[in-house]
């Protein structure tokens, strides 16, 4: 049960750096939400994989999730013509 408990905690911890990395690729047109959200991302993900700092996720987690939520709730900054 703990192999499968590292091995789920350690690819979580990669799937969270890639996100990161390629939010923060286009870091110039991201919003700063947004960008604060794949920093929040690469963070977690160093300490996922670490194992060491895991448990520091649970801390992080809410943070991450608050940022994504209020990039969703902001008005939006173009018009759309239809």
């Amino acid at each position: 049960l703990s192999i499968i408990w590292i091995g789920g905690i350690m690819t979580f911890g990669v799937l969270d750096i890639v996100l990161g990395a390629l939010l923060l690729k286009e870091r110039r047109e991201l919003p700063g939400l947004l960008r604060g959200f794949a920093i929040v991302n690469l963070i977690m993900g160093v300490f996922e994989v670490t194992l060491i700092f895991a448990f520091l996720t649970i801390l992080i987690y809410p943070i991450a999730l608050i940022l994504l939520a209020l990039n969703f709730l902001r008005q939006p900054e173009a018009i759309e013509i239809v």
